[in-house]
């Protein structure tokens, strides 16, 4: 079993950074994943992306912005 303690210095270890960087191994395999699969609907999509009105993108990232939040929250909520 790899523990983060056996990796980090004991002065930066903590639960909160085992957590952390468990979340954002998480985030990686999850954006890396699609470029993997599928590198050529990737390009495209970044092409669609590039042609989109910036106000579009805007109400994108709000949106998943506030999924992210309110998973977050229901998650600390009531399942933590």
């Amino acid at each position: 079993v790899f523990l983060a303690k056996n990796f980090f210095p004991v002065s930066c270890y903590s639960v909160t950074m085992y957590f952390f960087l468990t979340v954002l191994g998480m985030v990686f395999i999850v954006e890396g994943a699609p470029y993997l699969a599928s590198p050529r609907a990737m390009k495209a999509w970044g092409e669609r992306l590039t042609k989109m009105n910036a106000s579009v993108l805007r109400l994108l990232g709000a949106f998943s912005l506030g999924c992210g939040i309110l998973i977050l929250y229901v998650t600390r909520r009531f399942l933590g």
